[in-house]
């Protein structure tokens, strides 16, 4: 037992070190830590029994797997692009690193999106704080500690992923962060079946969240009660929001009755998170709005009859069942992509207008009356 204690020590040492390495693009000290890692994570195999010791058999050719990518890319890069290694060989994870935007930009894009006003104005009132204490720091004046974490609160297809990757931009722009980028994650991105090893994942995913905001769906999973080892994950967060605060963002995001207990349940993550923002759902007109946006960038046109069919049918929830869901609204505009698909191929030599312009025919609802003549 007590070379096994060890043995996980030192398992446990090789690989933050390894990871730390990769994190700052030393390759060749993250190859070596590494593959250490792995060695003893084999040792570890041999006195394990069942699906323990098959999970840290597997863990270790993973590692093993990931030293040999690392000295590819060691090998086949000059030292000036060392610093671009980690993107590839880092785990895969829902990781968007969108074109840098300025503040304007960024701002600009928030609002293009439709409706939303009032997360519009919350994160405007953000950016004016931030601004407004980056001239107090100037003239020297004290500038009270803020929390940079929130909190998301809504419906899914609400737009809260999206505001997110905005407010990395924002934040990147103001100083906030030095990269911007968003990492997305739930709950089986951070946790693992086995004690310790949560830590260790969650830990990996903050590595590659540094310099960007961490968004986490359904945070509140995390806490299940009784043996789970989500709570291994809240403490390594909560730590390391604290840790870190000076070049990372978490947002955690969800129902609202659900994300508010989760919240509540830990005073850690209470005095971590000073800033909800609540997601409203969409109504009709912005359904019909965001539905029209998805047409116009796909250069489709729709006759006035289908137009009308689709604005009534958004705006009629017993009938749609979208409640305030954007996602089903791109999911609406690709069976309609569909439907016009096959009418389409099936004429002789079509024209460029027909090829673009959207009928009735193509809806995938009845629309309403018997008409189904182009208008």
């Amino acid at each position: 037992m007590k070379d096994s204690r060890l043995l996980y020590d030192a398992f446990n040492i090789y690989y933050e070190k390894g990871m730390e390495a990769l994190g700052e693009n030393k390759l060749e000290v993250a190859r070596r830590n590494l593959l250490a890692a792995a060695e003893a994570l084999l040792k570890l195999a041999k006195e394990s029994n069942g699906a323990l010791k098959e999970q840290r058999v597997r863990r270790a050719e993973e590692l093993g797997e990931l030293a040999e990518r690392i000295e590819a890319k060691r090998k086949e890069q000059p030292a000036h692009q060392e610093s671009h290694a980690r993107e590839s060989l880092a785990p895969a994870l829902r990781v968007t690193a969108e074109k840098q935007m300025t503040i304007d930009e960024a701002l600009g894009a928030l609002g293009s999106m439709v409706g939303m006003r009032e997360v519009k104005e919350q994160v405007s009132d953000l950016v004016d704080q931030i601004k407004v204490f980056r001239m107090r720091k100037a003239q020297q004046l004290p500038t009270p500690e803020i929390s940079h974490h929130m909190v998301f609160t809504g419906n899914p297809g609400t737009g809260k992923t999206t505001v997110a990757r905005i407010i990395g931009q924002i934040y990147r722009s103001l100083g906030i962060l030095s990269k911007g980028h968003l990492v997305e994650v739930d709950r089986s991105d951070l946790v693992a079946g086995y004690v310790g090893q949560t830590a260790l994942k969650t830990k990996e995913v903050l590595s590659r969240a540094m310099g960007g905001v961490l968004f986490i769906d359904e945070a509140y999973t995390l806490k299940k009660g009784g043996n789970d080892f989500g709570q291994e994950a809240i403490d390594t967060l909560n730590k390391a929001m604290e840790d870190a605060r000076a070049d990372l963002v978490v947002i955690v995001a969800g129902y609202k009755r659900e994300i508010e207990t989760f919240i509540g349940s830990n005073p850690g993550l209470r005095s971590r998170f000073r800033t909800t923002i609540d997601f409203r759902d969409y109504t009709g007109r912005e359904l019909y709005e965001i539905f029209l946006g998805i047409l116009q960038k796909n250069k489709y046109r729709i006759t006035q009859e289908a137009n009308d069919a689709v604005r009534r049918y958004l705006g009629d929830r017993e009938l749609n069942k979208f409640n305030g869901n954007a996602r089903d609204v791109r999911n609406l505009f690709e069976n309609i992509v569909k439907l016009q698909s096959r009418r389409v191929a099936r004429l002789t030599d079509p024209s460029k207008e027909e090829i673009v312009t959207v009928t009735v025919e193509d809806l995938p609802f009845p629309p309403p009356g018997e008409n189904r003549e182009e208008a």
